[in-house]
């Protein structure tokens, strides 16, 4: 992001739902993505608060036809790989 910006579309592409496109959006201590396939037949919502510098909660909902087709609740935590 842009020094100051507050939100950042993206692009990307997964093999079993095509190409995506989405938006990032920063809202204080979390980090905010919708998004849409180009086909329009998948679309989905997922957001990841920071609890500290090595810890996020992720959690997110993926629609098929407007119909739920999946759910997740992730724990991201940094650890030390010991290489360098």
């Amino acid at each position: 992001l842009k020094p100051g910006a507050e939100e950042l579309e993206w692009k990307s592409f997964n093999p079993a739902l095509g190409a995506l496109k989405g938006r990032f959006m920063l809202v204080d201590d979390s980090i905010i993505s919708h998004f849409r396939s180009d086909s329009g037949q998948y679309s989905g919502i997922e957001f990841m608060v920071q609890e500290s510098p090595d810890r996020y909660k992720n959690r997110g909902v993926l629609y098929r036809g407007g119909k739920r087709l999946s759910a997740w609740s992730v724990e991201l935590v940094r650890r030390e790989t010991g290489m360098y």
